[in-house]
């Protein structure tokens, strides 16, 4: 549980001066946010795909005004126009970064990446938005009480309308822009290329929760989702995984993003005495009886932009986002190799 007066201090503090890179959906929610005031402010922003972007990066670079550089963009899958190793540049010029869900799709480059920022004294953290929503803090708050045990099974489904139909000339891409299709090539190059960022974004989302849920080494990894294929002009925007756990428990994800039938279901999970589902703790008593409670959120963080700021804020604190990052990490790569080639990824 977070220390009030510890927390009193940083709210009081000064606000941290952010270089925004990245005027997407996320960039904008958090210029929205951070203008009513708080714990950063955005003295900067670049809009990743501007032709300028790379002299604005390097004015951000040599600014001693800018303390915190902020990515939104998702230059793990698509760079842009911005360089392949801005994360580093901005960490050797000694500024803290901050990168929202996913930092990367290598273990090896995130353990150097990390191993960059503790050379050079500066925290590099990851921020999943996601991560702080109501319905993944009720369900991290009943797999922390004692009473459930271990989880045996967690189970997430998120079906969504992110691409029209056939026949339907036009669509409305995840960042709200419009993109065209083509009868002849199958679809827009650009608009695929949109939809892969949105469903690998996504799974890294369900993965950060995943690894908070059931802490423990994959053993076995299988997957099917043809748009993880880089080299397919146009496929189905979908994904499902299984994973086995070296503790015995299992987790299934489900991505759809070609569904006019919206539902997504949160996590649905199954513990050694109880369950999890919809906001609601089922408990099993010696009897056998299922005891049905609402979870309240005991103990739980619920401002995610405060919580960064006092990591970036405390130097002797224990970062936790090289160990959680690296394993979402794991997981990612394991299961975009068994996409790619159809086969179980074994771990053990």
């Amino acid at each position: 549980m977070t220390d009030l007066s510890s927390q009193s201090s940083h709210m009081t503090a000064e606000p941290f001066r952010v270089g925004l890179i990245g005027l997407n959906r996320q960039g904008w929610h958090l210029i929205e946010r951070c203008l009513s005031g708080g714990p950063f402010q955005v003295t900067k922003s670049i809009d990743a795909e501007d032709v300028n972007a790379s002299r604005q990066i390097d004015e951000l670079l040599t600014s001693p005004e800018i303390e915190v550089a902020w990515i939104t963009h998702p230059i793990a899958l698509s760079a842009h126009g911005l360089p392949t190793d801005l994360i580093e540049r901005l960490l050797n010029h000694h500024k803290h970064v901050v990168v929202d869900t996913l930092l990367c799709l290598s273990t090896t480059e995130a353990d150097r990446l990390f191993a960059i920022a503790k050379t050079n004294g500066r925290h590099l953290l990851v921020h999943s938005p996601r991560h702080h929503d109501d319905e993944i803090r009720q369900a991290c708050s009943a797999v922390c009480r004692e009473e459930l045990g271990a989880v045996l099974a967690a189970k997430w489904v998120s079906w969504g309308y992110a691409i029209s139909p056939a026949g339907v000339s036009r669509c409305e891409t995840p960042d709200g822009r419009l993109a065209s299709r083509s009868a002849q090539t199958g679809g827009d190059v650009r608009h695929v290329d949109e939809l892969r960022v949105g469903l690998i974004r996504q799974l890294a989302h369900a993965l950060d929760q995943l690894v908070q849920f059931i802490p423990h080494e994959p053993l076995r990894i299988f997957a099917v989702g043809d748009m993880l294929h880089s080299d397919r002009p146009y496929c189905s925007p979908t994904l499902a995984a299984w994973i086995e756990f070296k503790n015995g428990a299992h987790a299934e994800i489900d991505l759809r993003l070609n569904c006019p039938a919206s539902l997504h279901s949160g996590w649905v999970i199954h513990s050694e005495r109880g369950g999890f589902a919809e906001g609601r703790q089922f408990s099993l008593t010696d009897e056998g009886e299922v005891f049905d409670s609402t979870v309240p959120l005991i103990g739980l963080e619920a401002d995610d932009l405060l919580s960064l700021a006092m990591a970036l804020r405390d130097q002797k604190s224990v970062n936790q986002t090289p160990t959680q990052t690296r394993a979402v990490i794991q997981l990612l790569e394991a299961i975009r190799q068994s996409a790619e080639t159809c086969s179980i990824v074994n771990r053990g």
